[in-house]
């Protein structure tokens, strides 16, 4: 099994590796100084080597640092409550309970798994074991190192904060040995990668019970988390056996891994052809390119409206309820309130970063759009790109105004009369319109200057990688800063204007020579 191990372990560094050097070879700049056969130069594998444990060993606390940080010191900071450990506790307890059946490990088709035991033939027993154990091990370590941290700094006391660990892994040991009993009954495989409807509307229910509850005053007792905790870990201790002994694992990762191979034959062009509308009845009285973008608009709308009509409907209903609620519930208006209070206005930075679709209409031009255009050199004239850069720019706008004039709207509503006044409010309408601006001229942007897709549509671009998530870094950021919501307000619409114009400018000059189908 140690053997296994270690030859698994030095599968997933060389493809490590590979990638940190593909990535290094389509980086700008940074390429030139680079040689040719980049694959064969040992300074390089050594310099990728340690990079790959580098990362392998931060992968360890990386990620529950920002799980800590974010997800639980930071969400306790927003409720109004004395007893911060409390629901650091409550918190934890529901969000562990929610990573323990989404985040799995053993039910997770990769990569890695598909190498070792589909081309390399590996013993399909001794590779779950030892991976898992391996995969537990580390999470042990990462969360008794970040968890005693944030722990302490919660004022959680010594025997709390070191029974976190213990908890953690027993949950996971739990949920496996439950799914792979499952298995043995039924010779259903769970598959991470398939979450159907009933799963979402756990994830819902536990989410709504970590950070919904505590709105309304609905904690977990210290006391009543603490026994959760002490069950789990003398359940999950027991289910060890379980994951030990189950022989089922060959059988059963060939389901899981035949399901992944056919995901990945079937590739994103494929998939998204079936949300084409090809009716007939779908047409259009334009002309030319103008045509040719009313016609792609239509035929998408389940991939480009979907989405974003959801998000706006969501936003309404809840918007509703708090107001009704608020209305009846005088003590929960003030709570609501006071959540408002604490809400900084750079948030809606953030805000307008994820709930932008311009990833989606990007993906879908490609897909099923220029991915067969780009092959003729009519389409590639720099007056017909720039043309039709502008005419898209309008089109992904329009999808994505929906949402963020009704989240402005939203946010103005619950606090009209309350916070703020009338001229915060048609700021914070005018801030989410442009901040929705700038991250659809943001998507567009880089999809015409750094065209990532190959023929295959797989992204194969490191610096879009970076440039794409840069805003959410510049997000976090802003979110820090202190700042009245008038200024930024000012700030994010000339920002907006400025983009613009730099957009229109790097479109016109390069777009001709880097709008083009990778190799």
């Amino acid at each position: 099994m140690k053997r296994i191990l270690a030859i698994s372990l030095s599968l997933k560094n060389a493809y490590r590796i590979n990638s940190i050097l593909y990535m290094l070879q389509q980086t700008p700049i940074i390429n030139r100084f680079l040689p040719e056969n980049i694959y064969c130069s040992f300074k390089l594998k050594s310099l990728a080597n340690t990079l790959s444990v580098i990362w392998e060993i931060l992968s360890v606390f990386v990620v529950k640092l920002l799980y800590f940080g974010i997800m639980l010191i930071g969400a306790t900071m927003l409720y109004p409550v004395q007893e911060k450990s409390q629901l650091f506790l409550h918190i934890f307890v529901f969000l562990t309970l929610l990573g323990s059946f989404t985040n799995t490990y053993v039910f997770k088709p990769g990569k890695d798994k598909y190498y070792a035991l589909v081309l390399l033939r590996m013993d399909t027993q001794s590779y779950a074991v030892s991976n898992y154990l391996y995969y537990i091990l580390k999470t042990f370590i990462g969360f008794a190192v970040i968890g005693g941290i944030a722990g302490y700094l919660a004022g959680l006391s010594i025997l709390q904060y070191m029974l976190i660990p213990f908890f953690v892994v027993s949950l996971k040991l739990i949920v496996a040995a439950i799914s792979l009993s499952y298995y043995e009954r039924t010779q259903k495989a769970p598959n991470e990668d398939h979450i159907n409807y009933l799963i979402w509307g756990i994830i819902l229910l536990i989410l709504f019970g970590a950070y919904g509850l505590p709105t309304v005053q609905i904690i977990l007792l210290i006391q009543m988390s603490m026994a959760i905790m002490v069950v789990s870990i003398l359940a999950g201790t027991l289910s060890i056996y379980k994951v030990l002994t189950f022989r089922h694992y060959p059988s059963m990762y060939r389901e899981i891994l035949s399901q992944a191979e056919n995901t990945v034959k079937q590739n994103e062009h494929e998939q998204s052809e079936q949300a084409i509308a090809y009716s007939p009845v779908e047409s259009s009285h334009k002309k030319g390119l103008e045509y040719l973008n009313d016609l792609f608009v239509k035929r998408h709308r389940k991939i480009l409206w979907k989405s974003v009509k959801r998000i706006t409907a969501a936003c309404i209903v809840l918007t509703a309820l708090l107001l009704l609620a608020g209305s009846l519930q005088p003590m929960l208006k003030e709570q609501i309130n006071t959540l408002l209070l604490c809400w900084p206005p750079s948030a809606l930075f953030f805000v307008m970063y994820l709930v932008n679709r311009g990833g989606d209409y990007t993906k879908a031009l490609y897909m099923n759009c220029d991915y067969s255009l780009l092959t003729f050199s009519f389409f590639k004239r720099p007056e017909y790109i720039f043309r039709l850069f502008l005419i898209r720019l309008r089109e992904i706008i329009k999808i994505n105004l929906l949402p963020a004039l009704t989240m402005g709207m939203c946010l103005s509503a619950l606090m009209y009369g309350n916070i703020g006044n009338e001229v915060d409010y048609i700021i914070i309408i005018l801030q989410s319109i442009c901040l929705s601006i700038f991250f659809s001229i943001h998507y567009l942007l880089i999809y015409y200057l750094l065209q990532p897709y190959n023929v295959g549509t797989h992204v194969k671009s490191s610096d879009y990688r970076i440039v794409e998530t840069a805003p959410f870094i510049i997000c976090l950021w802003i979110m820090k800063m202190d700042i009245s919501s008038f200024y930024l307000g000012v700030a994010s619409i000339v920002l907006c204007v400025l983009y613009y114009f730099v957009a229109v400018f790097l479109v016109r000059r390069y777009a001709s020579g880097t709008f083009r189908i990778r190799a």
